[in-house]
This record gives structure tokens, C-alpha cells and sequence, in this order.
């Protein structure tokens, strides 16, 4: 402890200041494990004196016997569960303790050694999670937000698998740019590929948000939107490719009318095709996508207006609004 307690006994007394401390060394005999926890109570009390708990943390990281006893729980529990339900929460947990520790071996390795998964001694590894990092290593350089401006727009993507959409969707946003500084979240639900391993190819500025089980869109735009930082959140789909002005556009539409909740993009096929300028909702009550198999560059689709609906594919909104409102109502869930 620091001697910064004073005591007035003490003083009176002539014991140097009155200022007392002490301190206590800690073998590794008595702090076997890589974290304790440490409460220092007066004798018969349930307090703990100020400055307590204390967190005490191993210099040298390393497994120790409290992580080697949870993995043998851990392969118990895998054999013996009999459906995918029992398992998910399982790799849901473990898929955090992946994220969080792949994260820190990136965060330390990026400057030094770019080859981040080389040092990974194979021989440790399953068959499974070598051809995954083999495969990110291969296919998928590491992407990053070079701007390091405080974000104004948060663009959320939810994914489940299909890692390859995934990251040519957040390349094609960081090789276009925008003039409005931006980050990018992107929500795992529970994906089973090499999105486990996308620390690999994603760096600063693009966040990863785990998903313990597996909850759909609806679930997966909600959880995203808990980690934004953006006054505006963009709701995106990963298998899309945005085009040059795309984020800038719908900011300043957003921007030129206070009136404006909502802003959508124009959806094309990947043939060039219309796919939607919007939606209509007729009078039964059944909708339609404005402009749907038409040519993007006829004059009816491209200018301004207001729409009864936006696909959830490319939609933004004030993130201020979007908590006002509840967020998704996940009665819809999982659409």
C-alpha cells in the first residue's frame, strides 16, 4: 500500500508523519493463477478498507491451471452436447475470448510483424482454425480506417458467414472514402467461417461486435447500434458494394432538412439494374420497390423525394431518433 493513510495516534505519538503503508509480496505459491481478485477488510468487518479490491494481474501472461481447467470443461461440454442449440452459447463465449485475445496479438504485432498469423505455431492449432487462418491470410489483407477524425456517421453491418461479402463490403467503403469522417461496426451473429478470425483482416476503425447465439437481423442492427459513436448510424448489408459519393450523399441529405428521419440509396443489381429508388406501399397495404427492373439512369429514378419505405439494406438515420424510438421492435425479429 501506499503509506498515504494518516493517523493521528500515530503522529501524536511520534511515529515519523503520521503517514503509514505497507506492502506484502506475493509468491507465486499464493497467486498461482493469472488474475486475483484481493479485499483487505479490518478484522470482523464485511468492508473492504479504501482503495479495495484490488485487481492483481500476472506480468508474464501464460496459460495457467485455471485456464486449462476450463478448456477441459469446455471439451466435456462439446461432446456432450447432441444439438447445435446446447452448443451455441458455448461458441458464442468462446468466440469473445477468441475476439479478445486475437484483437490484443493484432493491436501488438501490427507495426512489427505484419504477418500476424505466421507466428501462430501450427501444430497447436485444430485442422478446422488452420485452414481458416490460411484462408484469411491468403485472401484478405488487412483493412483500415486511416482517418482518425472523431466519427460523425457509424455504418453498422450485420453478418452471419458469407466472410468474403463481408470484407469486400467494408473495402469497397474505405477504397471510396468519404468526406464525412465515419467508423465501421461490424455485427458477428454467430458466424461459423472466417469471420471468427476477422481481427486478421480488419484493423483501426473497423469494430467487431460478437453475438453470443445466433438472433437474426433485427437482433444484430439493435446490437450494433449499442457500440456507435456517430450522431448519424447507417445501416448497411454486407453484400453490397457502395460507389463513389454514396456516405457523403445521404449525409447531406440528412443535413438539409431537419424534417428528414430517414434517408435510403438508390439499390442497383450487379448488372447495373434497378433494383429499388425506394418504396411504395399501396393502398392494401402491400409494398413495392419504386423503380424495380428499370434502367438506373432513367430521369424518373434520380433526383430527391420523399418515399413511404427504405430498404434496411442502406439506411440512415439519426442515432438520437433511433434510441427515441426504441430502436428495431424485435416483434419483427428475425426479418
Amino acid at each position: 500500500m501506499v503509506a498515504n493513510q494518516h493517523r493521528p495516534d500515530l503522529a501524536q505519538a511520534g511515529f515519523g508523519d503520521g503517514y503509514y503503508g505497507f506492502s506484502i509480496a506475493f509468491g507465486e505459491m499464493l497467486l498461482p493463477y493469472a488474475r486475483h481478485v484481493l479485499h483487505l477488510r479490518a478484522a470482523g468487518s464485511a468492508v473492504d478498507l479504501p482503495s479495495f479490491p484490488l485487481v492483481l494481474t500476472r506480468d508474464k501472461a501464460g496459460l495457467d491451471p485455471t485456464v486449462r481447467f476450463v478448456l477441459g470443461n469446455v471439451v466435456a461440454e462439446a461432446n456432450n452436447a447432441q444439438t447445435t442449440e446446447e452448443l451455441a452459447p458455448l461458441v458464442g463465449a468462446l468466440l469473445g475470448f477468441l475476439d479478445a485475445a486475437v484483437s490484443r496479438y493484432a493491436d501488438l504485432i501490427e507495426h512489427d510483424q505484419p504477418d500476424a498469423a505466421a507466428l501462430l505455431a501450427p501444430a497447436e492449432l485444430g485442422p478446422q482454425v488452420r485452414r481458416l487462418i490460411d484462408s484469411v491470410k491468403s485472401n484478405y489483407p488487412l483493412l483500415s480506417i486511416e482517418d482518425e477524425r472523431e466519427p460523425v456517421v457509424s455504418v453498422v453491418i450485420p453478418v452471419f458467414n458469407k466472410f468474403e461479402l463481408t470484407y469486400n463490403c467494408v473495402k469497397s467503403i474505405i477504397e471510396t472514402g468519404a468526406d464525412v469522417p465515419f467508423e465501421i461496426i461490424v455485427v458477428d451473429d454467430c458466424s461459423r467461417d472466417e469471420t471468427m478470425l476477422a481481427r486478421f483482416a480488419f484493423g483501426q476503425g473497423i469494430r467487431l461486435v460478437r453475438s453470443e447465439v445466433n438472433g437474426g437481423f433485427v437482433r444484430s442492427c439493435n446490437r450494433g447500434f449499442d457500440a456507435v459513436n456517430g450522431e448519424y448510424v447507417l445501416f448497411l448489408n454486407n453484400d453490397t458494394t457502395v460507389k463513389k459519393g454514396w456516405l457523403d450523399e445521404l449525409y447531406a441529405t440528412m443535413q438539409s432538412d431537419p424534417r428528414i428521419g430517414i434517408a435510403g440509396a438508390k439499390l442497383l443489381y450487379p448488372d447495373g439494374v434497378l433494383q429499388e429508388c425506394g418504396g411504395i406501399i399501396w393502398r392494401l397495404g402491400d409494398g413495392w420497390n419504386w423503380g424495380r427492373g428499370q434502367a438506373a439512369e432513367d430521369p424518373r429514378y434520380c433526383y430527391l423525394r420523399d418515399s413511404d419505405y427504405v430498404s434496411g439494406a442502406a439506411l440512415m438515420i439519426r442515432a438520437e431518433l433511433f434510441a427515441r424510438l426504441g430502436k428495431f421492435d424485435e416483434h419483427y425479429a428475425p426479418g
